[in-house]
């Protein structure tokens, strides 16, 4: 059964605007894109200040037109006669449409258009409308309070493509208290929404639970860099990198690396990185790696410039491996 909102707008300027939609969520966002209604074009950000749910269009256009005939002071009113609706309050134990639609429009009152607009020239292919300029710290905390909440119904819900609504679901999994099942769900899960460099460096960072189910997660691991995606194999090399440069699994991440083959930018980069990272480490083993010639110019010299710009290889490494430009 298809259900549509009634629901009012709390404009940045104070003011109040009103409408119905059979898509909550994408209803606010398309108001904060500034693709919304005449009124609230000039009085962004707006949140979602209060909502009503029901079974057929009419019926939300006929509310629509009873709210918008009362005063202000009578919908303020009728907004804390409902004790669902508490405006400052969007973080609730139980999560549905019409409370993750009032996050999207929290989002947008933590914009920041200048870190938007220089984010979104280093990440190809995004436009500024998919982007809405948080900062990752603030995104973090947020998610922190999430995950501490009913998390799992938070990550059922429908969801747009919004690049800090992708990147705080990603922050969420990390934070959550799973267990291995779940997290490999979640992470393979996750992993399909990763279309970026900026999502998979900054949620797979945040993935720590991995720490704790290392050996089990080496098959998503293998799963991830076997894939034809090459945002998931950048993934898979991201979690090796950050996960598992230690004395027990260098080998098997040196011998990882050198299996893969892709002539995909973020994935070779991805491979370069993890060399570099693996040299500051283990210099010997790394070194031992590269003498059997498996890895392509393209990454060869990637690593190449990223190790000698790295303050933790030793100025001997930096010298040896000039070699090994392609």
């Amino acid at each position: 059964m298809r259900i549509y909102y009634t629901y009012i707008l709390k404009c940045a300027d104070g003011t109040l605007y009103c409408g119905y939609a059979a898509d909550i969520r994408a209803r606010v966002e398309k108001h904060n894109r500034g693709e919304g209604a005449k009124y609230t074009r000039s009085r962004l950000p707006a949140e979602l200040f209060y909502c009503e749910e029901f079974e057929s269009k009419s019926e939300a256009m006929k509310r629509e037109c009873e709210i918008k005939r009362l005063t202000r002071s009578e919908k303020l009113d009728m907004v804390a006669e409902n004790p669902s609706f508490r405006s400052a309050d969007f973080i609730l134990d139980k999560w549905n449409e019409r409370e993750y639609a009032r996050l999207i429009g929290h989002l947008y009152t933590m914009a920041d258009k200048k870190y938007r607009d220089f984010n979104s020239a280093l990440i190809p292919k995004k436009e500024k409308s998919g982007m809405i300029g948080i900062r990752i710290p603030e995104l973090r905390k947020l998610a922190k309070e999430i995950a501490n909440g009913n998390a799992e119904e938070y990550i059922s819900l429908k969801k747009g493509k919004i690049q800090e609504e992708i990147m705080l679901e990603g922050f969420v999994i990390g934070y959550m208290k799973l267990d291995y099942p779940r997290l490999s769900e979640y992470v393979r899960y996750f992993a399909d929404k990763v279309d970026n460099w900026a999502v998979s460096d900054c949620t797979s960072a945040s993935m720590k639970r991995i720490k704790m189910y290392r050996e089990e997660f080496i098959c998503d691991i293998e799963y991830l860099i076997s894939s034809e995606n090459p945002w998931h194999i950048r993934y898979g090399i991201l979690f090796l990198m950050q996960y598992y440069l230690d004395d027990e699994h260098i080998d098997y991440v040196l011998k990882t690396l050198e299996g893969i083959d892709s002539g995909h930018y973020y994935v070779q980069m991805a491979q370069a990185w993890c060399l570099a990272t693996a040299l500051a480490k283990f210099g010997e083993k790394t070194l031992g790696a590269l003498e059997r010639r498996n890895f392509g110019a393209e990454v060869l010299n990637m690593f190449i410039r990223k190790a000698r710009d790295s303050a933790r290889v030793p100025k001997e490494y930096k010298e040896l491996i000039l070699k090994f430009r392609g």
